[in-house]
């Protein structure tokens, strides 16, 4: 059975800290995408379509990531237009 819905099609990455109203944990997010017809990537790669940016954690630089997603065109979402896409309000606002 074929999967429809916002992410149909798309290799979606995570980078940075998950922040938001829902306490919603990396996994959870990732099953987001799966419910919605995406599938997600531990690592940029070729076939990533969508990298969702989270809060950049201190230990771990997610600028690198960015900076590859630019090179090979791939979306970037902050994770309040990821929450916005799959209609969770979201109260925060990220710029990336």
């Amino acid at each position: 059975m074929q999967k429809i819905g916002i992410f149909q099609g798309e290799i979606v990455c995570f980078t940075g800290t998950i922040k938001n109203p829902y306490r919603l944990i990396r996994k959870e997010a990732f099953e987001i995408v799966r419910a919605n017809g995406g599938d997600v990537s531990a690592r940029l790669s070729r076939k990533t379509t969508v990298l969702v940016c989270g809060i950049p954690n201190p230990h771990f630089n997610p600028s690198r990531k960015i900076s590859l997603a630019k090179e090979r065109n791939i979306r970037i979402l902050s994770m309040e237009e990821f929450f916005s896409k799959t209609g969770l309000p979201s109260q925060m606002s990220f710029a990336f």
